[in-house]
């Protein structure tokens, strides 16, 4: 992130410029789109599920490659996210409350159920960002059936508000957020790739057969 940023620390930077001891609407903003990583992709997979099992059956090809690809970067390389650098004394301290843009909107008991959720995770499970890769691969799925440019990258913008939001509630790096945007990229690349290839098979397939009982010349 230094690197990227010409030595600076975007999690730092954003706490120090926009982190007040009073809530503000953007921090309402950051939560929200932060806790759309748990109703979003389950939502899709349920509609997709009720309206074109083969449309399901694409999506979650595509989301289970990302899932475990990430989650074999975890065991590979575990890395410390920011809010755990700074406790560390990595980077300047910066503040975890991820929920606090929540509660302040009265959802006092879910946000403090989550956490307690967080301390049974693995808190070194930085490398990729899942919060990116999720906020992408929806909107993305859904791209080629969308017409207008302008709808096409308003949809972009939410996964752009998720990765600005995790930097800024001190959940991840900016690397982490695009590399699992890399993540979703190497998914639909990958299966885009399979699933051409099987139809080019299939229309072989047919061809020959239908040469076989004289339809083709």
């Amino acid at each position: 992130d230094r690197i990227m940023f010409f030595g600076n620390d975007p999690n730092v930077v954003l706490q120090v410029h926009f982190w007040r001891a009073q809530v503000h609407w953007w921090d309402k903003v950051a939560s929200t789109v932060y806790f759309t990583h748990f109703i979003v992709p389950p939502i899709v997979m349920g509609a997709l599920w009720a309206t074109s099992r083969y449309q399901w059956w694409r999506f979650m090809k595509r989301f289970a490659t990302v899932l475990v690809v990430a989650c074999g970067m975890f065991i590979v390389l575990p890395t410390a996210p920011p809010w755990m650098a700074a406790d560390r004394g990595v980077i300047d301290p910066i503040i975890r409350r991820s929920g606090r843009g929540f509660s302040a909107m009265g959802f006092h008991a879910y946000t403090n159920d989550w956490q307690i959720s967080k301390e049974w995770g693995n808190a070194v499970t930085a490398m990729s960002s899942l919060h990116s890769a999720f906020a992408l691969i929806v909107p993305a799925f859904f791209l080629p059936w969308v017409r207008p440019k302008w709808l096409k990258a308003l949809m972009l913008t939410f996964p752009a508000l998720m990765l600005t939001s995790l930097v800024y509630l001190g959940e991840h790096w900016v690397i982490d957020g695009l590399a699992g945007f890399a993540l979703v990229g190497g998914s639909f690349w990958f299966w885009n790739w399979f699933e051409r290839r099987q139809l080019a098979r299939k229309a072989a397939r047919a061809m020959e057969l239908d040469r076989s009982v004289g339809w083709v010349p």
